[in-house]
């Protein structure tokens, strides 16, 4: 179990005050992988985990909001892990790569939410491709605790709720009273500065504040992306992964050694064929 917050602290000066209804936030993000490894494998999760973080910016207005990720280095001071391709570590890194996927703030491109919640459109990346969902906010039964704290100049409430598959705790701040958040979540009577996903599996943190005037043309609904629906991009997960391992042991059929690396030159997993003899 991971908490959110060991300690309220800020972590930097918030600027300027306005209102509070409009401004830009700017997030942090990470991912937690608790899956069990062999010993070849033992460096895959750090290294996911660094691929999986990605930093967003949050614009918002009273009504409307667009979450966008930020350009950034993936992974950047990890050393990619190596390994042997066999069926043992090839099954491992399915289970690893499926979890990274399911939870991974770095597939999040953009996150729309319409005017007072009634519609909402995010982009996500899987590899090269891009896909687009129109959906609702996401839906959570909160419970505002008596629990407060200060997080970048701002007083903080904790909240813990459930949605329809998943656990949620957030930190808001009643003085940006905006029911927004990152990644869709929102509903409660403050902009949320925290969230954590299933005990740490994700998180988003904000890291600065900036209250004032939103371009009017800044907020847009995304067109980016091939339409799909939730369901359909559950199932295209559901299988991409597999076809993924499918491939690297179908390389293995054919070649004696097949190396892969995770977190290689711009690729989160690559294999390929080990030419004569090779030292590890």
């Amino acid at each position: 179990m991971r908490a959110l917050f060991a300690g309220l602290l800020a972590i930097a000066v918030s600027v300027g005050r306005a209102d509070g209804q409009s401004g830009t936030i700017s997030y942090a993000s990470s991912v937690w992988l608790d899956v069990e490894m062999p010993g070849e494998l033992a460096e895959v999760p750090a290294v996911l985990e660094a691929w999986g973080s990605a930093p967003f910016l949050l614009h918002f207005t009273p009504s409307r909001s667009l979450m966008v990720r930020e350009t950034w280095n993936r992974g950047r001071g990890v050393a990619p892990a190596r390994f042997r391709a066999t069926g043992t570590t090839l099954n491992a890194l399915g289970r690893a790569l499926e979890a990274w996927y399911a939870f991974t703030p770095s597939a999040l491109g953009q996150a729309y939410v319409g005017e007072d919640g009634s519609s909402a459109v995010k982009v996500l990346d899987v590899g090269r491709t891009r896909f687009r969902i129109a959906e609702g906010v996401v839906p959570v039964a909160w419970t505002i605790t008596e629990q407060h704290g200060e997080h970048l100049g701002y007083r903080v409430t904790r909240a813990v709720g459930e949605a329809a598959d998943h656990q949620v705790e957030a930190w808001f701040a009643p003085d940006i009273p905006v029911s927004f958040g990152p990644a869709l979540y929102g509903g409660l009577p403050g902009m949320i500065l925290a969230l954590s996903v299933n005990e740490g599996v994700t998180t988003y943190m904000a890291t600065e504040v900036v209250l004032g005037a939103v371009e009017d043309d800044l907020i847009r609904v995304p067109e980016d992306g091939e339409a799909i629906s939730s369901e359909e991009y559950r199932s295209y997960l559901d299988s991409a992964v597999p076809q993924i391992i499918s491939s690297f042991r179908d390389m293995t059929r054919w070649y004696p050694e097949v190396e892969c690396l995770v977190g290689w030159r711009g690729a989160l997993v690559q294999c390929k064929r080990v030419r004569g003899d090779r030292s590890r």
